[in-house]
This record gives structure tokens, sequence and C-alpha cells, in this order.
């Protein structure tokens, strides 16, 4: 598990093993963990995962609401943005993510629109960061390199309300009409480098 998965520190995770795993090695050095992996523990960080681990696991039932919520939030931005695509729509997902293809516009000009708004999401997954090549993920399900520059995540936590929801619908539907007079205009567009 990957501790910034559910609110813990960066760089810090667990591997959980069964009874069965005797022999199991997963980095060669000194003797911590049984000899198990090698390298000075980052207590700190280990400590803070765990509690994190325990928020998390005492507020898990407050994620089950998210999917409602976001639910609810893509059928309002399709009766907005028709050409929109939520990526995942029918399959079995996580509660708390939507992964959109905006009908227009490259995905960095509604990030910073929308963080203009005050909410703050993403162009892709955190672990591609910066990250201009297309999309593994994209390319499996038949999707070009130009669909990946429309892309945005969204991602919401166990505290995140009904209300925090319908506010981002209504700042996604500023946005696509700011974009579409400032596309009008003689505004140049911005490039993403």
């Amino acid at each position: 598990g990957c501790g910034h998965k559910f609110g813990g520190p960066k760089g810090v995770g667990f591997l959980g093993l069964s009874s069965n795993s005797h022999g199991f090695c997963s980095q060669l050095g000194g003797g911590q963990e049984s000899g198990r992996r090698g390298g000075t523990e980052n207590v700190p960080s280990i400590l803070s995962m765990g509690a994190a681990l325990e928020f998390a696991d005492e507020h898990l039932s407050d994620m089950d609401g998210q999917s409602i919520y976001r639910d609810e939030f893509e059928r309002a931005l399709g009766s907005t943005l028709p050409e929109l695509e939520c990526i995942g729509k029918t399959a079995t997902r996580v509660s708390n993510t939507s992964f959109l293809i905006m009908p227009r516009f490259e995905n960095i000009r509604w990030v910073r629109k929308l963080d203009i708004k005050g909410f703050q999401v993403s162009t892709g997954s955190a672990c591609s960061t910066g990250d201009t090549a297309s999309s593994p993920i994209l390319n499996a399900l038949g999707y070009s390199a130009e669909f990946g520059r429309r892309t945005i995540r969204i991602s919401a936590g166990p505290s995140t309300s009904q209300s925090d929801w319908e506010g981002l619908a209504e700042a996604f539907r500023d946005v696509w009409s700011d974009l579409q007079k400032s596309d009008s205009s003689s505004e140049s567009e911005v490039i993403s480098i």
C-alpha cells in the first residue's frame, strides 16, 4: 500500500505478507525486518502512515456516498457538455474519482481556471505529473494522444460533500463558458510547455 493514497506522507508504504512467505526478501542489505529489506526505516513517516491508515479505515464508510455525488456531478456536467466523456463510467470504479475527457480545450486551461475558482483538479494521475507522453491507459482504450491533452482527473476525500461536488459542476460550467468566449475572441490560446 502507498501511504499517500490514503492521506499519509509520500514515499512510504507497506507490504502485507502471508504467514507462508518464508524467505521473502524485497531488498538486499542489512538485517532489518528479519532480513526482508535493507536500509534504515523512516520512522516518522511510517508512524504518520499508520495514523493515516487508521483514520482512513475509520472513515471508509464515509466514502460510500462519494459515488452518488460523483455520478450526479457527471450527469449534471454531461447535460451542459454533451460531448463530455467519462472514462470507466459503466465499469466498477473507485467511488471518489472521476476521469473526464473534455469536449474542447487543453486540460491545462481547465485546470488553471478551475484553480482560480478554488477547485484543484489534475490533468491525470499524480504519478504522471509533468509527463507529456500519451497515457498508456487511454492508449489501451483506443484513444489517441489528442484526447489525453483534454483529460481531467477529479478525486474527493471522505469530507467532500454533495455541495462541494455541485459547486465543482457549477465551476466547470462557468469555465466552459469562459473558454468558449475567449476562443471566439481574438485572444491567443495558452500554450502548455
